[in-house]
């Protein structure tokens, strides 16, 4: 099973960069924790873009608790859910994503198409965020 195609269409290519950059921030933080949660985002990332959707979520999981307050992490933990059909566990790490980082537009879109695919009306956000059709 693919990531719905709405939310694929904003993680292609960006998925790369965001774990490099992600990795840097979180190494230089320092720490076992954020050295060890740097790589399961790195793993759980790779897994998500190779559709093994158990393994990113559970290692985004992992890494999501070493880290909690990091958006791509959570904005790629909801990427993870939603691939497995998992949308309201999906909308809640968007939620999560965009609360932790109101700048992540990959979240704060991800937010905003999950809500409307699962009907909900945005809290979030009261316009469309730019990107979306």
């Amino acid at each position: 099973m693919r990531a719905p195609r709405a939310l694929c269409r904003f993680c292609r290519g960006g998925l790369r960069r965001a774990v490099f950059g992600l990795g840097l921030l979180l190494l230089a933080l320092g720490g076992c924790a954020t050295l060890e949660a740097a790589q399961l985002y790195e793993r759980g990332t790779q897994a998500l873009d190779a559709g093994h959707f158990e393994v990113a979520v559970r290692d985004l999981e992992r890494a999501a608790e070493l880290t909690p307050g990091v958006s791509e992490i959570h904005n790629h933990l909801g990427l993870a859910y939603a691939a497995q059909g998992k949308e309201w566990k999906a909308l809640a790490e968007f939620q999560r994503a965009v609360e932790f980082d109101c700048d992540n537009q990959a979240a704060r879109r991800n937010l905003f198409v999950t809500e409307q695919r699962l009907g909900v009306t945005p809290q979030s956000m009261l316009e469309v965020p730019s990107g979306v059709e």
